[in-house]
C-alpha cells in the first residue's frame, strides 16, 4: 500500500484525482522538498491540510455521522491555498525531475503525477478555486 498525496479542490470537483496515483510522488517527497527549498519555493507539504471529516476522525476520534461523538467547537478547520502558489512549487519540481530524475525512484510516475497536479492547479487557478494537499493511506 503506502501513502498517496493528491490535490483537493474547494469546489469538490469530481474526477480530478483519478489520474493521480500519488504514491510514487509521496515516496519522492524528501528529494523534492530539498529541491523546492534550494529554489526558494514552498515544499509540497507546505500545502497539506485536512477536511472537516478528517479533523473529526483523526483529531477528535469522533464519527462525522454522529455528532454525539465529538465537540463541534473543537474541530480544527483546515486551510485552503491559492492554486497559483502551488503551481510555482509544482513547476519547479517538474523542471527538476525532468532534468535530474535519475535520483528518484519510479520517476515516470512522479512526472505523471506532477503533470496532473499542474493541470488540476491550472484549472483551479483559472476558476478561482482554492486547494490543499490531501493525504491518504
Amino acid at each position: 500500500m503506502g501513502v498517496a498525496i493528491y490535490p483537493v479542490l474547494e469546489d469538490g470537483s469530481a474526477g480530478w484525482t483519478n489520474r493521480i496515483e500519488g504514491k510514487s510522488l509521496a515516496r519522492a517527497v524528501e528529494v523534492l522538498d530539498r529541491r523546492a527549498k534550494k529554489c526558494k519555493a514552498r515544499t509540497l507539504f507546505f500545502f497539506y491540510s485536512w477536511s472537516r471529516e478528517e479533523a473529526i476522525i483523526e483529531q477528535l476520534g469522533g464519527d462525522p455521522d454522529d455528532p454525539s461523538t465529538f465537540d463541534e467547537s473543537q474541530i480544527l478547520l483546515g486551510k485552503w491555498y491559492d492554486p497559483t502558489e502551488g503551481l510555482v512549487t509544482v513547476r519547479v519540481l517538474l523542471e527538476y525531475v525532468r532534468s535530474c530524475g535519475d535520483k528518484i525512484d519510479h520517476v515516470r510516475h512522479v512526472i505523471e503525477d506532477l503533470e496532473e497536479f499542474e493541470r488540476v492547479l491550472s484549472r483551479a487557478a483559472a476558476g478561482g478555486v482554492r486547494w490543499y494537499l490531501g493525504l491518504s493511506e
